[in-house]
C-alpha cells in the first residue's frame, strides 16, 4: 500500500505538497494565534500594572467639589483644586491616616491669590550733549493666543539737553541722578500668587521630593503679632512677561521740544508729538523675557544701562505684603459638547469671565480686618516641574506643574498648533500651578474649620495595577466613605487623555477658539481589559470556526475530485476497509508532515512570541480529531452512494457550442454546487472573519487610544494582532491555490472534450475564469453579509466607513482573484503543455 500510495502520489506530488502546506498552516497559525493572543494578554497586563497605578491610588473630596461633568462622564481636568471650596476637616483627615492599609495620605488646601508688587526697573538713561534723545519702554504679557498681546506699560522719556528732569508722560516714574548719570524708575506689573497648603511629610513620600517647611508658627491668635507662615517657593512659577527697550535720535530741536513742553496741558500730549519720532529705525533695541526674573511672594529689582544690559541687583521678600487681602475663582465650569462637534466641551464664562475673581478679607485678631494678617518667610524652593507627572501617570497632581495646553484651531477656523503661556491674572482657562506652598499649621485660622480641599491617598504594599490590587483598593476606598462619608474616586487603573475644548471669547481674550488639554479619565484599566478580552474571545472563536471550515472543505475537495479514482479502486476489488487503511495511512503521512513542519515554523518563531508548548499539541489534536471525523464523513457518503466508473452527465451540442461560453460557466457552476459550495463557504468565513476582526480591532483601538495608557497597550499588542492577521491570509491564500488545482483536477475530461469538439485554449480559459470568479464573487458577497452584518450586532458605529471597506475588500479580493487565476494558468499550461509564458499572453 505505501508502494502504491507512493506511485500514486508521484504524479501528483504538487498537490500532495499543497495539501501538507495547507495543513501545517493549520497546525501552527491556530496555535500560534492563540499564543500571540496569550501573549498579548500578558503585554496588556504589564501595561496596565506598569502604567495604571500613579502617585497615588485614590482622591478624597467633598461630594460638592465634583462637577457635573465629573459626575456624567468620570472625567477629571488637570485644574480640579482651584476652586478651594474646601470641606474636609482635620478630624476628618485624621481618621484617614488611622486607616492600616493607608501608606500615604496627603491633603491639599487651596488658601487663594495674594498678590504683590513684582518690583521694578531701574532705566540708565542716555547721555545728553547736544542730540535729544528719545527712549521707549514697552512691558507686555502674550499668552500665544491671537490678539492675546498685552501691553501693560507703554511710556517714553524724552530727554532734552540742560532739562532737568527729563519729559515724562507717566507720572507714577521716578527719576533720579547717581553719580552724573540719570535714571528713571518704573514698577512692574502686580503679580497674582496661589497659597496651596499640604502636609511636608506626606508630600514628602507622594512627590519623592524633600518638601523642607520649617514650621516657624509660634505665635497664637491672641497676640499682637500676626503668624508668621513659613513658604516653599515654586521656581518653574513664573508669567509670560516681555520687556522692549528702544532708544531714538530725536529729529526736532531743543527749542521745537521746550515749545511743545511750554504748551502741552498734560505730560500725556507728549505721546502725540512723539509719533513722527517713533517711525525712525532705533538706534539701540533689546527685548527682554521677563518671565525668570519675576518671583513669587518676591521683589525683583532691575537695572538696564545704556548698551542694554538687564543685571538684577535684588530677589528679596516683599515685606510690605498685604496679606490681609486674597482672591479665590469658581472652578472652570464646563459643558458636554453637541453630536457632531468637532470638540469634547465647550467651556461657559460667568459674567464675562473665565474664572471670576472673589475678594476676601483675612480678619484674624480681634475680628477685624489687618493690614498684615500674616506674615510669611521663605524657607527654601522645589520644583513644580520635576513633580509634574508624566502622560502615562494617572495621578492629577492639581497644584504642581501641568501638561501644555495648545491652541489647536483659531475662531476663524485656521489649524494652529501653538502652546499657550500663562496669562497675568488668574482669570483664565489655562491651568494654574501653585506659586508657593506652606504646612497645615494654623490652616483652619486661615481658612475655617474644614480647610481641606481633597486628600490624595496611597494604598500600602501595592506594586503595580492588577485584579488583586484593584480589589484592596476599593476596600480601602469603601472604608474612607464609611468613616468619614466624604466621595471617593479610584484613580488608580486612570489614564491621562487628550480633549478638545472650545473656549469663547470674552474682553479679555478677544479671539481664542479650540485649545487641546489634557485631563484624566477614570476607570480606563478595567474598560481596556473588557474590551481586549472581547477581541481575544471573538478572535480564537473565529480562529477555531475556520479551521473547522477549512478542515471540511479541505478533504471535500481532495475526496471529491478523487472520487472516480476511489470508484474505480472498489470496481476492481477493493473493500471500503482497504479504501479506509490507505485513506488513514495517506491522511496519516499529510498529518505528520504538516505536523513537522507546523513545529519547525513555531520554533522559528518562538523568538518574537513566547509559545505554550502543551497548548500546541492541544490544539493541534483537536484539529487532527476533526481531520479524520471530516474524512470518515465523506467515506460513510460514497459508500452510501455508490459510484461508478464513467457516469457523467449528458452533454448535449449546446452546451458546448462556443458562444455559448457564459450559459455553460453558469450551468456548470450550478451543477457543481455540491463542490464549490463548500469553497464559497470557506471564503465567506474565512473573508467575512478578516472583515470582523479588523473593524474588530480598529474600533477597539480607536477606543482604547483615546487614552495615554491605550496609545501604549496598543503599540505593545500591534505585533500579536498583526501575526493573527497574516495567519488568515496565508489560510485564504492555501485555500486559493487549493481550489484552482481542484477546478482542473475535477474538470479535466471536461476540457478533454472541449479541446476535442474545437474550443481554443483561450476559450477554455475564459470559461474556467467565469466559473472561478463567479465563485469568489459570491464568497466575496456573502463574506461582507457576514462581517459588517456580525459586527453591526455588537457595535453601533463603524471605525472606517462602509465604502471604504468594500472598495479596499474588492481591491484586496481582485489582487487574491488575480494570483489563483494565475496559478490556474499554469495548472492548464500542464495540461496542454504550454509555457506559462505563451499562456498568459493568449
Amino acid at each position: 500500500m505505501f508502494k502504491f500510495l507512493f506511485l500514486l502520489h508521484r504524479k501528483g506530488k504538487w498537490n500532495f505538497f499543497i495539501s501538507v502546506l495547507l495543513l501545517g498552516c493549520l497546525f501552527g497559525s491556530i496555535p500560534f494565534a492563540y499564543n500571540s493572543l496569550h501573549s498579548s494578554k500578558v503585554a496588556l497586563s504589564e501595561s496596565i500594572h506598569k502604567y495604571s497605578r500613579g502617585s497615588y491610588d485614590i482622591l478624597v473630596r467633598h461630594p460638592e467639589a465634583r462637577s457635573d461633568i465629573e459626575q456624567k462622564k468620570g472625567i477629571v481636568e488637570e485644574n480640579y483644586l482651584t476652586g478651594g471650596i474646601g470641606g474636609i476637616s482635620l478630624a476628618q483627615y485624621k481618621k484617614i491616616t488611622d486607616i492600616p492599609d493607608v501608606e500615604v495620605a496627603a491633603p491639599v488646601s487651596v488658601l487663594g491669590f495674594f498678590t504683590n508688587d513684582s518690583g521694578g526697573i531701574k532705566v540708565e538713561l542716555p547721555s545728553v550733549k547736544e542730540n535729544t534723545w528719545v527712549t521707549s519702554i514697552k512691558i507686555s504679557n502674550e499668552t500665544g493666543l491671537p490678539d492675546s498681546y498685552k501691553q501693560v506699560l507703554d511710556t517714553h522719556v524724552v530727554n532734552i539737553p540742560l532739562s532737568d528732569p527729563p519729559i515724562m508722560p507717566n507720572r507714577s516714574m521716578g527719576f533720579m541722578e547717581e553719580d552724573g548719570k540719570k535714571f528713571i524708575n518704573f514698577t512692574l506689573p502686580t503679580n497674582y500668587n496661589l497659597l496651596v497648603a499640604v502636609d511636608p511629610e506626606q508630600e514628602d513620600k507622594l512627590t519623592a521630593q524633600k518638601m523642607n517647611i520649617t514650621d516657624r508658627l509660634g505665635t497664637e491668635k491672641s497676640t499682637k503679632l500676626p503668624p508668621s507662615i513659613p513658604l516653599l517657593i515654586n521656581e518653574d512659577s513664573d508669567v509670560s512677561m516681555q520687556a522692549l527697550f528702544e532708544v531714538r535720535k530725536s529729529t526736532k530741536s531743543e527749542e521745537e521740544w521746550k515749545q511743545q513742553f511750554r504748551q502741552m496741558k498734560d505730560l500725556s500730549e507728549v505721546n502725540k508729538f512723539l509719533e513722527h519720532d517713533l517711525k525712525n529705525p532705533p538706534i539701540l533695541k533689546e527685548k527682554f523675557d521677563l518671565s525668570k526674573e519675576l518671583q513669587p511672594f518676591r521683589i525683583s529689582r532691575l537695572d538696564l544701562d545704556q548698551k542694554g544690559n538687564l543685571q538684577k541687583t535684588f530677589g528679596g521678600i516683599n515685606s510690605s505684603l498685604d496679606t490681609s487681602v486674597y482672591y479665590l475663582t469658581d472652578r472652570l465650569n464646563y459643558e458636554e459638547a453637541g453630536k457632531g462637534e468637532n470638540y469634547d466641551f465647550l467651556l461657559k464664562p460667568k459674567d464675562g469671565k473665565y474664572r471670576p475673581l472673589i475678594k476676601k478679607e483675612m480678619a484674624v485678631r480681634g475680628g477685624l480686618p489687618e493690614e498684615r494678617s500674616f506674615d510669611y518667610q521663605i524657607t527654601g524652593t522645589y520644583s513644580g516641574k520635576s513633580i509634574g507627572n508624566s502622560d502615562l501617570d494617572p495621578s492629577p497632581l492639581g497644584i504642581y506643574s501641568f501638561s501644555p495646553v495648545y491652541l489647536v484651531l483659531d475662531q476663524d477656523g485656521n489649524k494652529q498648533n501653538i502652546e499657550l503661556k500663562k496669562d497675568l491674572t488668574p482669570d483664565t482657562f489655562l491651568p494654574i500651578q501653585a506659586s508657593a506652598i506652606t504646612n497645615l499649621s494654623n490652616i483652619e485660622l486661615l481658612k475655617g474649620e474644614t480647610p481641606i480641599d481633597a486628600i490624595r491617598v496611597r494604598v500600602k504594599d501595592i506594586g503595580g495595577y492588577d485584579s488583586q490590587t484593584e480589589a484592596k483598593i476599593k476596600k480601602v476606598a469603601k472604608s474612607i466613605y464609611e468613616l468619614t462619608g466624604l466621595h471617593t474616586d479610584i484613580v488608580a487603573g486612570a489614564s491621562k487623555k487628550q480633549m478638545h475644548v472650545k473656549i469663547p471669547e470674552t474682553s479679555d481674550f478677544p479671539n481664542v477658539g479650540i485649545v487641546k488639554e489634557i485631563w484624566t479619565t477614570l476607570g480606563v484599566a478595567a474598560s481596556i481589559t473588557k474590551s481586549m478580552d472581547y477581541v481575544s474571545l471573538f478572535i480564537m472563536l473565529s480562529l477555531f470556526l475556520l479551521t473547522a471550515v477549512f478542515a471540511v472543505v479541505h478533504t471535500r475537495s481532495l475526496l471529491t475530485v478523487r472520487r472516480k479514482e476511489y470508484s474505480v479502486l472498489l470496481g476492481i476489488g477493493w473493500t471500503m476497509r482497504d479504501l479506509k487503511k490507505m485513506l488513514a495511512l495517506e491522511w496519516g503521512i499529510k498529518l505528520v508532515g504538516g505536523l513537522s513542519l507546523s513545529v519547525l515554523v513555531l520554533i522559528f518563531l518562538h523568538q518574537s512570541v513566547s509559545i505554550a508548548w502543551e497548548s500546541v499539541l492541544y490544539i493541534q489534536f483537536i484539529i487532527v480529531i476533526w481531520i479524520f471525523a471530516s474524512i470518515w464523513y465523506q467515506l460513510f457518503k460514497i459508500n452510501k452512494q455508490d459510484v461508478q466508473v464513467g457516469v457523467e452527465k449528458e452533454w448535449k451540442k449546446k452546451h458546448v457550442a462556443l458562444s455559448s461560453v457564459f450559459g455553460l460557466a453558469w450551468g456548470n457552476f450550478k451543477s457543481q454546487l455540491a463542490y464549490t459550495g463548500y469553497i464559497v463557504l470557506s471564503l465567506a468565513a474565512s473573508l467575512g472573519t478578516i472583515l470582523f476582526l479588523l473593524n474588530m480591532l480598529f474600533g477597539t483601538r480607536k477606543n482604547v487610544q483615546t487614552t495615554f495608557l491605550g496609545e501604549a497597550v496598543n503599540l505593545n499588542m500591534f505585533g500579536f494582532h498583526l501575526f493573527i492577521l497574516v495567519a488568515l491570509v496565508v489560510l485564504i491564500l492555501f485555500n486559493l491555490f487549493e481550489h484552482a488545482a481542484g477546478l482542473i483536477g475535477k474538470r479535466k475530461n471536461e476540457i478533454v472534450i472541449l479541446n476535442r469538439v474545437g474550443w481554443t485554449n483561450r476559450s477554455i480559459r475564459k470559461l474556467l475564469f467565469i466559473e472561478f470568479s463567479l465563485t469568489y464573487f459570491l464568497g466575496f458577497s456573502i463574506s461582507l453579509f457576514l462581517g459588517l452584518g456580525v459586527f453591526r450586532i455588537f457595535y453601533t458605529d463603524f471605525p472606517i466607513p462602509i465604502y471604504v471597506q468594500i472598495l479596499c475588500m474588492a481591491i484586496f479580493m481582485s489582487i487574491f482573484l488575480l494570483i489563483g487565476f494565475y496559478y490556474l494558468l499554469l495548472k492548464i499550461n500542464k495540461l496542454n503543455k504550454l509555457s506559462p509564458y505563451n499562456c498568459v499572453k493568449s
